[in-house]
């Protein structure tokens, strides 16, 4: 435990007081529903300083993205698509953490095969008003719906 605690001073500029700041390398959420229906993969930065995770079943509380949550604000997140499409969720500019920002892949399929949604991202987070990416991680968002044959 000692040895988490010291890459976490470390990576934070060695000032135990300063907020903790991290990302999973590569995050997948997936939502697999039976056709005709609905599927939905949405993953969030809480302004708490939580991650979360929905899909059409339910969401859970993933791992905290800053510890402690409180300081949230003072952190922006750049979100970069690198492949599919996504239904909604702000790529391409630096966003304020001190409000909750979602990405989301939602699909409604009528027909009886299979139709899939998928997005791919890149996030960084930095403090406000710096250049230095404190943490990066990759996010897969993935919404289908039927059954492969």
């Amino acid at each position: 435990m000692a040895g988490i605690m010291l890459a976490c001073v470390a990576a934070t500029g060695g000032s135990s007081s300063s907020p903790s700041i991290a990302l999973d390398a590569d995050t997948i959420i997936e939502d697999v529903q039976p056709a005709p229906g609905f599927a939905q993969a949405q993953f969030s930065l809480t302004n708490a300083g939580l991650t979360t995770q929905l899909i059409s079943s339910g969401s859970f509380n993933g791992d905290p993205w800053c510890v402690p949550g409180a300081a949230s604000s003072d952190y922006e997140v750049y979100a970069t698509l690198l492949g599919g499409t996504l239904t909604s969720g702000t790529t391409g500019s630096w966003l304020n953490l001190g409000t909750t920002r979602t990405w989301d892949v939602s699909l409604t399929y009528l027909g009886s095969g299979i139709d899939i949604e998928l997005a791919v991202l890149n996030l960084q987070i930095r403090a406000t008003g710096t250049t230095e990416i404190l943490a990066t991680g990759g996010l897969t968002l993935s919404a289908t719906v039927g059954a492969p044959p």
